[in-house]
């Protein structure tokens, strides 16, 4: 878990300034490229399914339309910047899905660290 910065500043301030080892680095980046993974493979089977339902020149559009707008979502949702990256694990389920895995080689007290780094997340709730 990243190490939370000393000194004043609570919140998305302290959240925004964690260090960063370059084992967890490895680790976060494993886990959000494989929840993009699921993800963009869910859109994938959906695509593939309203495609074969095409009938109609709008029937395109519509399928251009659901595009455009999962494009827009999953964006918003898969955001790797470190500053934000834990909010984006966690909403995404994939952080509680690695700690529960044993982290993948973060030390225990690393991953027990998790609920001190919701005291001063924004995401209210872990």
């Amino acid at each position: 878990m990243p190490s939370l910065p000393t000194g004043p500043g609570h919140g998305y301030d302290a959240a925004a300034n964690l260090k960063w080892s370059s084992a967890e680095k490895a680790i976060a980046r494993k886990a959000f490229d494989q929840a993009l993974q699921r993800e963009l493979e869910a859109v994938m089977t959906e695509t593939k399914k309203r495609a074969a339902k095409i009938q109609r020149a709008s029937d395109l559009w519509d399928l251009e339309h659901y595009l455009a707008g999962r494009r827009s979502q999953i964006d918003q949702q898969f955001d790797y910047r470190y500053s934000v990256l834990i909010q984006s694990l966690r909403r995404l389920g994939a952080w509680r899905k690695t700690q529960r895995a044993g982290a993948a080689g973060v030390r225990r007290g690393q991953a027990r660290s998790d609920s001190s780094l919701c005291r001063v997340s924004i995401a209210d709730s872990c």
